[in-house]
């Protein structure tokens, strides 16, 4: 069955879901990347009960088109993307350069509350021995809500639910999410003089608080094997095994723009012919996916793991963020109105006293889990 932690959670609770340590040998669990198999380790007992096959890994996707005109103008450095620090201040120029536009947009805000807590830690949500533990870690809460409510108010993170049509539009150069293919992406956009311009494509990885901590993310589901005796059991272990270190698995992954869970099948001669085909037929594709295989190769990965309530528990935590800094915003834009500049406004909203609001709110959700 396939599922999620939450679910998983759930019916080990009622000791109907088997672990993998079971039925597939240590040394071969070992070459699964470990993130990936983590996240299926719901508890933290290092038991896998939700076995994955193939996760996607988010990046930031850039225009190319509209990123080397700023990039000519004003003499940036690419790198400055690979951090939210980074991010921060090439919005703050960006917004200046265009005259008021925001340089990026979220693809999922709950996204960048897990992983952005994983990188500062503690996580919001980890494994605990045998429980799951939830933080509320000020430091890290007050970090996290400084990029995104912060960005939000300055005009420099677009809340959207359109990536497609916000890129279209020239309202954003950029949004860290799940990389597409190519023919998901417009042809042609407005850029900051109004123009009508060509769509090109870069991407970098998934920002980090410090490059010394390369956590990144990862999302998808996995496969749950419930209890139906030893011989299917095993038997279903060995499919999914099978399945997972098969070559051919590759252009399955590849096509859903996900990357397959066992690492030495990216070691085979077959992988490495048609990961090239796909650079010549491709580049766009290609590149988007190496930058999310290098960040799960090299780094760690990190998804949340679920436990019951789980899914309400991540809507209510992404909700108040987001309208929050909704709220925020539209204070600015009525000071604004009533004769404040943007930076008086802000001053006036991204306070000690807005972050404790959120903070206090934080800590009422969790108390409910």
């Amino acid at each position: 069955r396939v599922g999620g932690g939450g679910m998983a959670y759930k019916e080990k609770m009622h000791n109907v879901v088997t672990k993998a340590e079971d039925y597939i040998s240590k040394e071969e669990l070992s070459k699964y990347f470990a993130g990936f198999m983590q996240e299926g380790q719901i508890t933290g007992t290092g038991e896998t009960y939700v076995f994955p096959i193939s996760k996607t890994s988010s990046i930031t996707v850039i225009n190319d088109s509209l990123w080397r005109q700023f990039y000519n103008s004003e003499n940036i450095n690419i790198l400055q993307w690979k951090t939210w620090n980074g991010i921060t201040s090439l919005a703050e120029k960006y917004y200046a350069w265009t005259e008021g536009k925001a340089l990026m947009a979220f693809e999922s805000v709950e996204e960048y509350i897990f992983s952005f807590s994983a990188q500062m830690m503690p996580p919001l949500i980890q494994t605990g021995n045998k429980e799951i533990k939830i933080n509320t870690n000020k430091e890290m809460l007050r970090a996290m809500w400084d990029f995104y409510y912060g960005g939000v108010v300055n005009g420099y993170i677009l809340q959207t639910d359109n990536i497609v049509d916000s890129l279209e539009k020239g309202d954003i150069a950029a949004y860290v999410g799940t990389p597409h293919d190519p023919t998901y992406y417009p042809q042609r956009y407005t850029n900051h003089k109004g123009e009508n311009d060509t769509f090109l494509i870069t991407s970098s990885t998934y920002p980090t608080v410090s490059e010394t901590r390369k956590t990144y993310v990862h999302k998808g589901n996995g496969v749950c094997v419930f209890d139906h005796g030893e011989r299917i059991n095993q038997e279903s272990y060995d499919f999914l095994h099978w399945f997972s270190t098969n070559e051919n698995v590759i252009q399955f992954s590849i096509a859903n723009n996900e990357i397959s869970s066992y690492k030495p099948i990216y070691d085979k001669s077959s992988t490495e012919s048609y990961l090239k085909q796909i650079s010549i037929i491709n580049s766009n594709k290609h590149y988007m996916f190496s930058n999310s295989l290098s960040q799960v190769a090299e780094g760690t990965t990190y998804a949340p793991t679920g436990f019951v309530g789980y899914d309400s528990f991540c809507d209510e935590i992404t909700q108040s963020l987001v309208q929050s800094s909704a709220r925020g915003l539209q204070k600015v834009l009525e000071l604004e109105a009533g004769g404040k500049t943007r930076k008086q406004a802000v001053s006036e909203v991204f306070t000690n006293e807005e972050f404790e609001l959120w903070y206090n709110a934080v800590l009422e959700i969790t108390n409910k889990y």
